[in-house]
């Protein structure tokens, strides 16, 4: 049987940071209530030094605080090397701070007063993310009586796999044309299913990417019916360039998963391999898609989706912006494989350029709230 300590030890702990004593009680009872142990602090600095002291896999924080802000912890806690996933909390909710955390490495981004149910998808989402890295980045385990290596991939007796020499020669590769890459789905759902993705950990991180370029498509669809410009703006083109600008990410994170199974390991360093892959999928997934026959216009747009905004930025760029702010708001997170770097007058500059305002975004936002909804199965 497993003791009272050992029952303790396998519910995650949650560190809340904020200076509202009467938000701190709040929340540490619905936090508790969900299954999760907590601990607390008072501001910035006493939350860095409780982080590092009881390395708890959530830390919630308040970003407007007096001292050490939480955009300041969230960076404190990115270069101390933290092994923990951050949700930021703001009663403010502009759009641009949100972007502004998810960019610096937040998992989440909630807006105060929250709902019982946006607490507990963001506390799911950013537990499993950081069981996923946790799983990923496991020491090879012992063997086992027979001498030869575990089974199950991440906890056998293989050598690490090294996940950025292996991303490299993937890239080479599909660049040479010599990987095959499948058909492209004709729906969202199908998106899913695209690549093999036989490691649950790399599963889990593939899912946050495919529900983020789900939400991105449908909201891209919905600005091109509600544009009023003389821009040229194709509705199917729309639907299709979201949902595709992330598939090389996809594409690695299943060669990685292949690797991972073959060798019954984990991978050298989780971190690297994110980064390797955010560093990498723009380029192979514009060559992967000029391959499926996509058009010029998709491909250069998902060559340069993470960059700045282009001298004369056409009516499919603005939309790929437009809805990537909308998939924000409709997911609750970030772009999985980077932020891109616009400002907020990029994104005023493509709203009218597209004839659609806040308004018509914010009406297009609920509009797929449900819609979304059903797609994901009624998961958070």
């Amino acid at each position: 049987m497993i003791d009272e300590r050992e029952r303790e030890s396998y519910r995650p702990l949650v560190l809340i940071v904020d200076d509202d004593v009467h938000v701190r009680v709040a929340l540490e009872r619905s936090i508790k209530q969900l299954g999760y142990r907590v601990c607390v602090a008072g501001d910035g600095a006493a939350g860095f030094e409780e982080a590092l002291r009881t390395e708890p896999a959530i830390v919630l924080s308040d970003v407007h605080m007096p001292g050490m802000d939480g955009h300041a912890l969230l960076r404190r806690l990115v270069s101390s090397g933290a092994r923990t996933s951050v949700i930021l909390m703001s009663g403010r909710g502009a759009l641009d701070d949100a972007i502004g955390a998810l960019r610096e490495g937040a998992v989440d981004y909630l807006t105060k007063p929250w709902r019982p149910e946006e607490l507990a998808a963001a506390l799911d989402r950013a537990r499993a993310l950081h069981d996923a890295y946790r799983e990923l980045s496991l020491p090879p385990a012992p063997a086992g009586s027979d001498g030869r290596p575990a089974d199950k991939a991440g906890q056998a007796g293989g050598t690490s796999v090294d996940a950025v020499a292996l991303i490299e020669r993937v890239a080479a590769a599909v660049g040479r044309g010599e990987l095959d890459a499948g058909s492209v789905p004709p729906s969202p759902a199908r998106l899913r299913e695209l690549f093999p993705m036989v490691i649950p950990a790399l599963a889990t991180l593939n899912d946050r990417i495919w529900r983020f370029s789900a939400a991105r498509a449908l909201a891209m669809q919905g600005i091109a019916d509600a544009a009023e410009t003389d821009v040229p703006l194709s509705r199917e083109a729309c639907y299709h360039a979201g949902l595709w600008l992330d598939v090389g990410a996809s594409f690695l994170l299943s060669q990685i998963a292949v690797a991972m199974e073959r060798q019954g390991a984990g991978v050298a360093d989780s971190a690297k391999m994110t980064a390797s892959v955010n560093a990498h999928h723009a380029a192979l997934g514009a060559a992967l898609i000029e391959r499926w026959g996509g058009s010029p216009e998709i491909v250069a747009l998902t060559r340069d989706h993470h960059g700045g905004s282009p001298p004369a930025p056409s009516g499919l760029w603005c939309a790929a912006a437009l809805g990537g702010a909308v998939a924000v708001r409709l997911t609750g997170f970030g772009d999985p494989t980077g932020e891109r770097l616009l400002s907020a007058e990029a994104l005023a500059r493509c709203a009218y350029t597209l004839g659609v305002g806040d308004t018509v975004l914010r009406r297009l936002t609920h509009t797929l709230e449900d819609e979304l909804r059903s797609l994901w199965g009624g998961a958070p």
